[in-house]
């Protein structure tokens, strides 16, 4: 999901990444790491993975499910999801096709392929209710096409009471840097998570967060995980660990995001109630507008392109097409009350056209 670019608080740019060296990169990814789980993810730092991207996190963890419980073959999907995850579990040898790496090039995925279902977001409940043979569960913690906000830690529950071998994994790209921390051992078995997004770095890294118990019955060696290659990443560990030091997420950062979700609510509704959507339940990092149809979206897109705000829509790269076509704003800490009322002003512009 593309966030509101109008500033760059930490003056990381791309261009100051373009040949850098780390002197010691292994021990700066480290210190990432343990903020990234006293922070965002509760838990021990042993329990977080890095990788070049959330895909192949996803890959690995399934190949060592695969090895450990062949019995394992369904797969059930939520239809919010990125459409090349679903082609990955489904097609031999699929390399997804948009990793948002931007400089060097990707390993291969080599991904087990499984009996793929996909089910309603919006219906996590029921389809959990429904089946009693192991599976394993994959689900947005936030929807990426409406900003709907899952109770993980409901689900998890729910899941390993009707059977304790199905597994649950929680993408948390949509979420991870900009709502309310959780605590990993009570809200699923893996959650995986990129460094962009809400975090803001770029390149960016594949986080797994692995609970526990689903090391000791897969993993059950940390060396049984792929070892993630430092020296490749060093741009990418670079550029995440100078987005950590904004200093809003050493207070509740995920209050600054509510609060600045509130004041954007009352600037839109000021202009017009009938362009704000938000559905019960919005994460409160995602702003959406509705111009009335996926056409005026695009244009408005457009709009605010060339007046130098980057925004996006609902329709792209999921396995569904949504319901309701939305531009979609991301609100993170390194967004300011002054980006709100600039991309109010451009609101107006545009709906005075």
């Amino acid at each position: 999901m593309s966030t509101l670019y109008l500033n760059d608080p930490l003056g990381l740019k791309e261009t100051t990444l373009s040949n850098m060296l780390i002197s010691n990169p292994a021990e700066l990814l480290k210190c990432s790491a343990d903020f990234l789980c006293k922070y965002f993810v509760h838990c021990d730092t042993t329990s977080l993975y890095f990788a070049q991207n959330l895909s192949t996190h996803l890959a690995q963890i399934l190949s060592i499910i695969k090895i450990q419980r062949s019995n394992i073959s369904r797969f059930y999907i939520s239809d919010h999801e990125i459409n090349w995850i679903k082609k990955m579990l489904e097609i031999p040898q699929y390399q997804p096709d948009a990793t948002h790496s931007n400089y060097h090039d990707n390993d291969p995925i080599d991904c087990p392929t499984f009996d793929v279902k996909v089910f309603p977001f919006n219906e996590s409940e029921w389809i959990a209710e429904e089946y009693d043979d192991p599976t394993i569960f994959f689900i947005s913690h936030v929807s990426r096409l409406t900003g709907e906000l899952n109770d993980i830690a409901a689900l998890f529950k729910l899941i390993k009471s009707k059977n304790p071998q199905s597994i649950f994994i929680v993408d948390g790209s949509q979420s991870i840097g900009a709502t309310r921390p959780i605590e990993l051992k009570d809200s699923c078995d893996v959650y995986l998570g990129i460094s962009s997004k809400f975090i803001g770095a770029e390149p960016h890294l594949g986080l797994a967060f692995i609970s526990d118990q689903f090391f000791q019955e897969y993993v059950q060696d940390r060396d049984n995980y792929p070892i993630f290659n430092v020296e490749k990443y060093q741009k990418d560990i670079y550029s995440l660990a100078v987005n950590l030091r904004n200093p809003i997420y050493l207070s509740d950062y995920s209050v600054y995001i509510e609060n600045l979700k509130k004041y954007a609510v009352e600037k839109v509704n000021m202009l017009d109630r009938n362009i704000l959507y938000v559905p019960t339940n919005q994460a409160p990092q995602f702003l959406t507008l509705n111009f009335g149809s996926a056409d005026h979206n695009k244009k408005f897109i457009e709009f605010a392109k060339n007046q130098k705000i980057i925004v996006s829509d609902n329709t792209g790269w999921s396995i569904v097409k949504p319901d309701i076509p939305l531009v979609r704003i991301g609100l993170s800490v390194r967004i300011t009350e002054k980006d709100i009322d600039r991309l109010v002003e451009i609101i107006d512009k545009y709906i005075k056209i």
